[in-house]
């Protein structure tokens, strides 16, 4: 329990974030500044006008946005 008046204090996790869940969020954070588009603006957009299937959508990410093989996936 807290002492009264004091603040409480963050107490550091002796964890990291996996590295492949710390690549992702990056690239979630970074993905307006290299493609102008927010992760829910491509949602959006692929709700709204992409094609019907997965495979569909990720060659039209792909040749029509110019996304790579891993952002388009």
């Amino acid at each position: 329990m807290a002492k009264p008046g004091k603040a409480h204090a963050t107490k550091k996790s002796r964890y990291s974030v996996h590295p492949g869940v710390a690549m992702v969020q990056n690239w979630v954070a970074t993905l307006k500044e290299k493609t102008g588009r927010s992760l829910e603006e491509w949602l959006a957009l692929v709700k709204r006008s992409g094609p019907g299937t997965e495979k569909e959508r990720r060659e039209w990410l792909k040749t029509e946005h110019g996304l790579g093989p891993n952002s388009a996936g």
